[in-house]
C-alpha cells in the first residue's frame, strides 16, 4: 500500500504510525491460544496490573514532529481492560515541541 502524498505532515504521520504500530494479546499458558485485544497502536510503554485484568497504555498520538525525539511526542493514557478491550483514558498529554530545556 503506497500512500498518497499530501505533504509533510501526511509523511511524517506514516513514516511512524505503519512500521510501528503493536497488537497487543493475551496468551493462556497452558494452551498456547492467543487473544489479540484491541487494534493496533502505537504503544510507548504498556504495564499489567496485579490483578491479571487490565494494563496501564502509553500510546503515541499525532502530530509528529522531526524537531524532536519520540519522547517528547504526544500521546495518551489509558486502562485497558484484556477482558472486554473497553478503553479508560487517564490523560492526553500535547507534542513537547517548545519546552525550555535547563542545563
Amino acid at each position: 500500500m503506497q500512500p498518497k502524498a499530501r505533504g509533510g505532515q501526511h509523511h511524517a504521520r506514516v513514516y511512524h504510525e505503519l512500521p510501528s504500530a503493536n497488537l497487543l494479546a493475551v496468551v493462556d499458558a497452558g494452551s498456547g491460544a492467543v487473544r489479540p485485544v484491541g487494534a493496533p497502536q502505537l504503544y510507548n510503554g504498556v504495564n499489567g496490573a496485579p490483578d491479571g485484568v487490565h494494563v496501564l497504555t502509553q500510546t503515541l498520538r499525532p502530530p509528529f514532529s522531526h524537531a524532536v525525539t519520540y519522547q517528547r511526542f504526544g500521546y495518551d493514557v489509558d486502562v485497558l481492560d484484556v477482558t472486554t478491550g473497553k478503553r479508560t483514558r487517564i490523560a492526553s498529554l500535547p507534542l513537547a515541541e517548545r519546552v525550555p530545556v535547563r542545563q
